[in-house]
């Protein structure tokens, strides 16, 4: 099952950031773009059913709209930062 994440919509905040430690985040996508940073251990990520295998200070980036999820392994912390597409607006219009 896929779901949609309402960050990035109109009218919210326009930037967030929060760690993870040792979690599953499910398929899913929103409107926001997506920066996964590694600051400890590694976690795999799937994004468009590409698996990736990030490990400390890896960085994964994703467009809106791409599907992605991502698991943590038992030392793992992440640090994930949203941003809606109005903060690069020339950038997200030519995309």
């Amino acid at each position: 099952m896929i779901f949609f994440e309402t960050r990035g919509l109109p009218g919210k905040e326009l930037f967030w950031s929060f760690s993870m430690k040792n979690i599953r985040f499910p398929m899913h996508f929103h409107r926001a773009y997506e920066f996964i940073y590694v600051n400890s251990g590694m976690t795999e990520v799937v994004i468009d059913q590409k698996k990736f295998i990030l490990k400390e200070k890896d960085l994964a980036f994703i467009f809106p709209g791409q599907q992605h999820e991502f698991t943590g392994g038992t030392e793992a912390e992440m640090t994930i930062f949203q941003f809606a597409p109005e903060m690069v607006e020339p950038f997200y219009s030519k995309y």
